[in-house]
């Protein structure tokens, strides 16, 4: 790796590598998904999904004989895992019934270049519908990488224009302001 970036102001995350691979992530400011973007692929990339594991496995009972605050300590069952060619939904069930759905689709626009978005949607016992995490990731699809960063910026811009910062010290006050990128 390179270089990460973290820009505050647009709340977007950038890697660069030594390859010249470039990864761009967010998640959406209005909207309930993430998003992100490798481009300079010299190579096929598929993404993977790794879930939390919720229990010992292997070597040991759930919820004994783990470090003190493990999440194995939780016992859940490990997670549902579905793959297709370009996505991957995964289902846990947790404590009490509730459920979450963690759902990961993606495209290649272009050579060496993939897109993808995820959602998290979750249910309690009692709720009339399962969670659907891919109901949210297909339109963010359709609407594409590219015109959900404009809108997430756009957010961001309009947040920043209405935000403002007074201190009873100047000093501080002023930094804040002549601070790049700000």
């Amino acid at each position: 790796m390179k270089e990460v970036r973290l820009h505050l102001r647009t709340a977007l995350c950038e890697v660069l590598w030594e390859s010249g691979v470039r990864m761009q992530c967010f998640v959406h400011a209005t909207e309930p998904a993430g998003w992100f973007r490798f481009e300079n692929l010299s190579d096929t990339l598929v993404p993977l999904l790794e879930m939390p594991r919720y229990h010992a496995g292997f070597g040991g009972r759930d919820g004994e004989d783990v470090p003190g605050s493990s999440l194995q300590r939780l016992g859940y069952p490990p997670a549902e895992l579905i793959h297709t060619c370009r996505s991957v939904t995964a289902t846990q069930e947790c404590w009490g019934g509730f459920v979450y759905r963690v759902h990961v689709a993606w495209e290649e626009p272009e050579q060496g270049t993939l897109e993808g978005a995820w959602s998290i949607d979750a249910s309690l016992p009692g709720d009339p519908r399962e969670p659907d995490a891919a109901a949210v990731v297909a339109p963010a699809l359709g609407r594409g990488f590219q015109a959900d960063l404009e809108t997430h910026h756009r957010w961001w811009q309009e947040s920043w224009d209405r935000s403002s910062i007074s201190l009873p010290d100047k000093i501080p006050e002023r930094q804040y302001w002549c601070r790049p990128g700000w």
